[in-house]
Formats: C-alpha cells, sequence, structure tokens
C-alpha cells in the first residue's frame, strides 16, 4: 500500500499545484476528498477479517469500544 501511495503522490501534487491556483480549486477539494474515502476503502479491505480491523483501529488510536463496534459491523467491506 506504501508503494502505490508512493507512486500515485507526484501525480497529485502536481495536479493540485495545476489546478489549485485557477477557478478549479473546488474541483480539487472534490477530488481529495474522493482519494481519500478510496484509500481508506482500501485499507479497510485489505484488513478483511474483523478481528485484523479491531486490532488495527486500536493500534491506531481508536477506543476500544469505538474500534470494536466498526470492526465486527457488516456494513461495508
Amino acid at each position: 500500500m506504501k508503494y502505490q501511495l508512493f507512486k500515485v503522490s507526484p501525480y497529485l501534487r502536481g495536479w493540485i499545484n495545476y489546478f489549485g491556483i485557477a477557478s478549479g480549486y473546488q474541483h480539487c477539494v472534490e477530488l481529495d476528498h474522493w482519494i481519500r474515502r478510496r484509500v481508506r476503502m482500501a485499507y479497510w479491505r485489505q484488513w478483511r477479517k474483523p478481528r485484523t480491523k479491531v486490532r488495527n483501529l486500536m493500534r491506531l488510536g481508536v477506543h476500544v469500544q469505538a474500534a470494536v463496534t466498526c470492526g465486527i459491523t457488516s456494513k461495508g467491506t
């Protein structure tokens, strides 16, 4: 996953630097939201099992109760 983010980041930085100054700033913000959502989804799918989800969420600093609630839900893969 780090390699994929490493390969994509120069393109995104260039895109944002080019279009961020112009009138397309709102498109850049929307693109940023979309990319962040897709990265979160990729990590969530990579973890697969509920136990792994809970463990990784707790490692990232989420409280135990919130991690368990989110990790064992059947909504979202």
